[in-house]
């Protein structure tokens, strides 16, 4: 997943703002980076290959009183790994800057198309077509309705990010990859995830697909294709800031490690009556089916042992890439249980839609408030974890085993039994993380190893 952080405001070091935003992004994994920051009425744009993490800006940048800038890590999907092919992308007048997330199908049309017209070419990747493509737009319209019909002709699922700076503008659009706007009283942001905002605000607006976003002296949010007025409605997010920093721990994955005990210990004490709603919801369901991508497909497994085990009921489980095959079997009376941390993984977003159109009721054990799964839903459970910043997920695995958990328990009317099994491993998580020294030569057996195989069965 790329990362995507755009600024525009009254800050005197926006490419500082961006960077910082960069930063708390890390964790979706990326190979280079860049920003571009406004200078009159063109883009100066760095690139780096490699880490961002303690990354400093050109001393050039410090010297701009820039109201906007946008940045970008990103990981490569067309293209290889090079500096030309890293974002932002510019126009050949360098006053349309892009960051983008995603694929475009049909880049190479475009791309021919654009070079019969004169576009200069500097990178080998198929982002750089959406700026020329705006750019060739702008001869003859505004730069919203540039920006409206350049998107439109992308083909593929894609999020972009585009910063214009003669109108001194960001505009927003996105299908399927996430994007979601902070609004502050100074400034607006944009990023491809909630957690790089929340330092500086709570106020958040998650775009929906075929949706954009004009960001200027306000916000303007319009319907794709269309471009037709839509009303804002923002969300406040109850995340602590603090939470999405490392804290005293070098790195995220080793702070979440450790902050699982309190999590499922919440769990286990709170989260009583949304498990009851849910587990009524499962009796009066004919077919239940978990999915999930990744991770949570494994925790979707364990939830059928523990259904199976524990109060002896049949539950199916699916990936969630693979449940398109599955829709045959999916009617009105249906349920679908999706699991997601993100609450934006694409492999889940897309066949819940299938599902929707059927008619069948959505349920969802997610980690991110007002994200999209959390959105198509008619019954969600958050999973109360935090930002997790770990590509690695830990907490957040934890917290859907303790609430799956919990409605197994629940199906047979036996919710007390549940808890104290997850207070008493929180208990035992604790005892286990304080025996460092026990840990640490195997720990280092394991590092010796190139390739891990880990042999298992059941739970």
């Amino acid at each position: 997943m790329c990362g995507i952080y755009g600024y525009i405001g009254k800050s005197t070091n926006t490419s500082e703002v961006v960077l910082s935003g960069l930063k708390i992004l890390e964790y979706r994994g990326y190979d280079s980076w860049g920003i571009a920051a406004k200078i009159n009425k063109q883009f100066l744009v760095e690139k780096r290959i490699g880490k961002i993490a303690g990354a400093k800006l050109n001393s050039k940048f410090f010297a701009l009183n820039s109201e906007l800038a946008i940045g970008h890590t990103r990981w490569a999907t067309h293209g290889g790994v090079t500096q030309a092919n890293s974002h932002p992308h510019l126009d050949c007048k360098k006053r349309i800057a892009v960051v983008h997330n995603g694929i475009v199908e049909n880049f190479d049309v475009l791309k021919k198309e654009l070079q019969k017209k004169g576009h200069k070419f500097l990178s080998t990747t198929d982002s750089e077509v959406i700026s020329h493509l705006i750019e060739e737009f702008l001869k003859t319209r505004g730069f919203a309705s540039a920006v409206r019909d350049a998107f439109n002709k992308l083909q593929g699922m894609n999020a972009i990010v585009v910063a214009n700076a003669s109108s001194k503008e960001i505009i927003a659009a996105k299908t399927g990859s996430p994007l979601v706007i902070g609004v502050s009283s100074d400034a607006l942001y944009v990023a491809s995830d909630a957690t790089s905002i929340l330092p500086n605000t709570k106020k958040l607006l998650f775009l929906k697909d075929n949706q954009m976003a004009i960001l200027g002296k306000d916000i303007q949010l319009l319907s794709l294709p269309d471009g037709k007025k839509l009303k804002i409605k923002l969300e406040t997010i109850k995340w602590k800031p603090t939470s999405a920093s490392k804290k005293n721990f070098p790195h995220f994955m080793l702070k979440e490690i450790y902050e699982q005990p309190e999590i499922i210990r919440n769990i286990a004490s709170t989260y009583q009556v949304q498990v009851k709603s849910l587990a009524q919801t499962i009796k009066k369901a004919k077919g239940t089916f978990f999915i999930g991508a990744g991770t949570a497909s494994y925790a979707g497994i364990v939830g059928t042992y523990f259904f199976s085990k524990i109060s002896g009921l049949h539950v199916n489980m699916s990936f969630a890439s693979e449940f398109t095959y599955l829709l045959d079997f999916i009617n009105s009376k249906s349920l679908v249980v999706a699991l997601s941390q993100s609450g934006e993984t694409i492999d889940v977003v897309e066949p819940l839609t299938r599902v929707k159109e059927k008619g069948a009721t959505i349920a969802s054990l997610v980690n991110t408030e007002g994200s999209t799964i959390f959105r198509m839903s008619d019954k969600s459970i958050l999973l109360g974890a935090g930002p997790e910043g770990a590509v690695a997920s830990t907490k957040a695995y934890t917290a859907k085993l303790s609430i799956l958990l919990m409605l197994a328990y629940e199906m047979k009317g036996d919710l007390k039994t549940a808890a104290t099994q997850l207070l008493n491993a929180a208990t035992e998580i604790e005892r286990l993380l304080k025996q460092k020294n026990k840990l640490k030569p195997i720990i280092n057996l394991l590092a010796k190893y190139e390739h891990i195989y880990v042999i298992a069965r059941g739970v």
